[in-house]
């Protein structure tokens, strides 16, 4: 049974992943230069200051605290040469 639930949680994350990936263009011009939090698919919060996202995220979601996904929202691309 915990299996099968970490697995649920983890199908959540990702698909919450998977959303922002797919909306950055338009958090880009929401929340240019910020941290997004995203849990079901939808914007939660957000803030320039990770520690007081994360103080706020943990107040408002405590059990779901494991797979609310954060991303920084940078407007500027960054290419990476490996």
């Amino acid at each position: 049974m915990e299996t099968q639930v970490l697995a649920q949680q983890l199908e959540r994350f990702e698909r919450d992943m998977d959303w922002l990936q797919k909306h950055f263009d338009d958090l880009t011009e929401k929340y240019p230069n910020e941290y997004v939090a995203v849990l079901d698919e939808k914007v939660v919060d957000h803030s320039r200051d990770l520690g007081r996202l994360m103080g706020r995220i943990e107040a408002k979601y405590p059990k779901e605290l494991d797979r609310v996904a954060i991303k920084f929202i940078s407007p500027e691309k960054v290419e990476l040469i490996l």
